[in-house]
Formats: structure tokens, sequence, C-alpha cells
């Protein structure tokens, strides 16, 4: 097996076993990674392969808009719609101007969305992490089997960022 093909599996395996919220995190970088590339081939005035990496980003970027779940916060799904719809036209205007400087911004405002999606995750890790504990000692009394799953309420309250995107599947 040559090394294109170890890394293609590899990648294959990833997306199979991933939960929702990392499959986000891995489109966000593939996002990334294409506008990059398009952005240095830009600068080369290599206009075919910009051309080729502003699709793959605008595809990535196609994605992150249609995965957006309305249904916990609609207000912060139409913000992070406008944000992502934002990145999309300024992709499609470099690929029109050949401007760099507009990857550039859509670059900078994937990179926040992505350290701000990492935070997220680790919190949420951290906040399963400390419930456990106290799950394992408390005793489990077993539900009605017509009882329907209970589900976490959201604290709307509350300062700290919030996501439309589901930790559960």
């Amino acid at each position: 097996m040559n090394n294109q093909a170890a890394a293609d599996a590899y990648l294959e395996s990833r997306i199979l076993t991933a939960a929702p919220y990392q499959l986000h995190l891995l489109v966000v970088e593939a996002a990334l990674r294409h506008a990059r590339k398009a952005r240095e081939a830009l600068e080369q005035r290599d206009f075919e392969v910009s051309y080729f990496g502003l699709t793959k980003a605008r595809e990535c970027v196609d994605e992150l808009i249609f995965g957006l779940n309305n249904d916990p916060i609609p207000d912060l799904s139409e913000g992070m719609k406008q944000l992502f719809l934002f990145v999309h036209r300024s992709l499609r205007m470099a690929d029109l101007t050949h401007d760099p400087a507009l990857i550039a911004d859509a670059i900078r405002i994937l990179e926040m969305h992505r350290d701000n999606w990492v935070l997220a995750i680790e919190r949420a890790s951290l906040e399963r992490a400390a419930a456990a504990p106290a799950q394992a000692v408390a005793p489990v009394s077993p539900a009605p089997a017509s009882a329907a799953p209970r589900v976490p309420s959201a604290d709307l309250s509350s300062d700290e960022p919030r996501s439309s995107f589901s930790f559960v599947s």
C-alpha cells in the first residue's frame, strides 16, 4: 500500500468513527487547508490551483451551513449561518477578483471558529468527566419503559458561548 492509499484509508476510518462534533471540526480544518492552499496559489498567480482550492473550501463551507441545527438556539444558528455565508462570499469574490486578501479574511474567521469549537469540545469533555463520578456514585433508578430520554435544558442566562451543533448523536 502506498503512502497516499494509507492516508486515504486513515482519513476514511477517522471520518467513519468520528462523533458529530468531531466531524464538524474535520470539515472546518478541511476548509482551512483548501483556503490556505488557494491563497498560496493565488499569490503565485497560479489561477487553476487557486480555483480548485477555493472550490473545495467553498464546498466545505457549504457543508458547515447545511449542517447547522436551528432547534436549540435559532438566533445563534442564524448568526452562524450569516458568518459562514460571509466566508463563502469572500472565497467566491477572491476567485473572481484574484484577491488573496479576501481569502485571508475567510481564513481568519474560520480559524476563530475552529479555535472556539475546540474550546467548546474541551469544556464539554471536562463537564462530562466531572459529572461521571457523580453519576457513578448516585443510585440509578430504572426509567419506565414509556419514558422519553431526558434532554438537559439549555441555560439561556449564561454568558458562555453556545453552539447550535449538538454533541449528542
